[in-house]
């Protein structure tokens, strides 16, 4: 777990003193039998007109309430990073699925389709990615494509 990530409304606390200026919330419920995981991070100095994001992680359930496309058939979850609009900023003290007011900017900056033993081998490689990018070697960018090529070489890329 990080050292900040918060589950379920807890407050978060800042990842360390290096990152004090950036935060990150993890949320997660399972909905319609899909189990769903959305870190809320804001990263001031990583882009010159929005400094929030979320990476969301879902299931694809191969039956349940909510359709799914699977872009080949072995994968399990799904991985999207998209940037926020900067006049809706993140409550970071409230879940972040009753935030329904935030702002997606179009087209999301990376996905991917990829294979995982359960939820939980899905939400450790989603972990390892929020690390990289909190750390700074990793951008939610659209610019390092290349970079989230090479984690996900056993997935699928579903943004162009």
């Amino acid at each position: 777990m990080l050292a900040n990530e918060t589950l379920f409304g807890e407050k978060p606390q800042p990842p360390d003193e290096g990152l004090a200026s950036e935060r990150v919330r993890l949320d997660r419920v399972q909905y319609a039998g899909q189990f769903r995981a959305i870190w809320s991070l804001a990263l001031p100095g990583r882009h010159p007109v929005w400094d929030e994001y979320l990476i969301c992680l879902y299931d694809l359930p191969a039956s349940g309430e909510v359709p799914v496309i699977r872009y080949r058939e072995d994968v399990t979850h799904e991985l999207i990073v998209v940037a926020l609009a900067p006049e809706v900023r993140i409550d970071f003290d409230r879940d972040v699925f009753a935030q329904s007011q935030l702002i997606p900017l179009m087209g999301p900056n990376h996905g991917y389709q990829f294979t995982a033993e359960s939820d939980d081998a899905a939400l450790s490689r989603a972990r390892v990615i929020v690390c990289s990018v909190l750390a700074g070697t990793l951008s939610p960018e659209d610019d390092a494509r290349e970079r989230w090529d090479m984690l996900f070489d056993d997935g699928v890329r579903l943004v162009t």
